[in-house]
């Protein structure tokens, strides 16, 4: 959901002399500037963040965006790409939210060039409470590791 262009402007005015993108990884200081709500809060993004971001090229979690051709750990850290959807997911956020398959799935990625992986949104545990999450990982760990023993 797009902010209020009234709120968009009084965000544009406060924000007038940043003139920097929000991404963190990004140096633009373009003239051609967007404003994005990201979780919760209105933040300034060059046009090519900002089309990224409206395109869902984020990690699911921490919302860090991504473009197709960034390589994995073009910010620092490691990528899964969902093999569904082909969203990318920061390695480490998985294992924040207690996915702890995603360091060896990333090491598998590595090594073999290619990696079964469901992203949060994908395998559904996205909404989940706590408990349902916790099932979710646990079944899917179950699940990796039967594919795993069969190759």
């Amino acid at each position: 959901a797009r902010p209020s262009s009234e709120h968009m402007e009084q965000t544009a005015r406060r924000l007038d002399g940043k003139r920097r993108c929000t991404n963190r990884v990004c140096s633009s200081t373009n003239s051609a500037w967007e404003i994005r709500e990201v979780s919760g809060k209105l933040a300034l993004f060059c046009r090519g963040c900002a089309r990224s971001l409206d395109q869902g090229k984020n990690c699911h979690f921490c919302k860090q965006i991504y473009r197709q051709r960034d390589s994995d750990g073009f910010d620092g850290f490691n990528w899964l790409e969902c093999s569904e959807c082909l969203q990318w997911t920061h390695v480490h956020c998985e294992m924040k939210a207690g996915f702890s398959a995603a360091h060896s799935l990333h090491a598998e990625f590595k090594a073999n060039g290619e990696v079964m992986y469901l992203c949060p949104s994908c395998r559904g545990d996205a909404d989940m409470d706590p408990l349902q999450e916790t099932k979710s990982r646990n079944l899917q760990t179950l699940t990796l590791a039967r594919l795993l023993q069969s190759t």
